[in-house]
């Protein structure tokens, strides 16, 4: 390959611009616990992300091993998804825990002109948290928090109860914080990034047409941009950036690394799911289709 990937900055093969290894001993230095891993070998993808797509416990597995390689959906280890496709697995990760973990690894990048990708679990199905010859920055073990501040004041406004969640946490455990005590508009996937790419693209929830959508309910974010900086974005701080980080997509802006949610009172509600087996001929599956979303729209 050339060694400029002209979308994306320096690969491994242009020795003018890519790192030698004493450039990349000296950021594993700088990495809390010096987890710096290199995991672009796409021959240790299947040993280190085993985990069966028939196992229940699959998605908890894959959050946590490989280095931050591996994706919920196999195929999204290849380029655009392609099961058919090449690799494009990032060169090394950086297995986040502290603000100065990504920092650090921004700043490299920069210098050296690779590109940056961002993962919590891997639940990305269009593969934007993975890209060949990248430097990944792993959340998955950052930093957590989970405390519910009560009469919580911001920006002029004050707020019945909040929750604070790491830019690593999964749902699963934002609402294990939570409990029985407040409602939390969040996602249904309980291994799913509670602060990255749900929240960042809209955030859909099961109760968004009682309370809007998961954006709507950020109070505040905690942010390392591209620059490196350390920023706190609201409605009375770094308007702009909260404006862009409420939809404009995981990783576009910066690095989340916690999100400030308002909790709501618990209220009963329902929740209809439906479920077909076998979808048999198409205008019949099709034909019941239209027929729940018609009732959707009328209730």
């Amino acid at each position: 390959s050339s060694g400029i990937n002209a979308e994306y900055g320096c690969v491994p093969a242009n020795r003018s611009c890519w790192p030698s290894e004493s450039q990349w001993n000296e950021l594993k230095s700088k990495i809390t616990g010096g987890k710096l891993h290199k995991i672009g070998d796409g021959d240790e993808y299947s040993g280190s992300c085993a985990a069966s797509p028939s196992d229940p416990r699959a998605a908890y597995i894959l959050e946590d091993e490989g280095e931050g390689r591996c994706m919920q959906y196999k195929a999204c280890s290849k380029i655009k998804c392609d099961k058919e496709a090449g690799w494009n697995i990032p060169e090394y990760s950086v297995e986040a825990s502290v603000e100065n973990d990504i920092i650090e690894a921004i700043k490299f990048a920069n210098e050296h002109d690779i590109q940056v990708v961002v993962k919590t679990t891997g639940h990305n199905y269009a593969g934007a948290s993975m890209g060949d010859a990248a430097l990944l920055i792993w959340m998955r073990n950052f930093q957590k928090y989970g405390q519910v501040t009560e009469s919580f004041t911001k920006c002029g406004n004050t707020y019945d109860a909040v929750l604070k969640v790491g830019g690593g946490q999964v749902w699963e455990e934002a609402y294990q914080a939570v409990g029985n005590d407040y409602h939390l508009i969040g996602g249904g996937g309980l291994t799913v990034s509670a602060a990255g790419g749900w929240l960042s693209g809209g955030g859909l929830s099961a109760s968004s047409r009682l309370y809007g959508m998961g954006v709507d309910q950020v109070l505040e974010f905690q942010v390392v941009t591209a620059a490196g900086e350390q920023l706190t974005a609201s409605a009375c701080e770094n308007e702009d950036l909260f404006w862009a980080l409420r939809g404009g997509g995981g990783g576009t802006f910066g690095v989340t690394t916690s999100v400030l949610y308002q909790l709501h009172e618990t209220k009963p509600y329902c929740e209809l799911a439906m479920a077909i087996d076998d979808l048999g001929d198409i205008k019949l599956f099709l034909g019941v289709v239209f027929k729940w979303i018609d009732l959707l729209v009328d209730s």
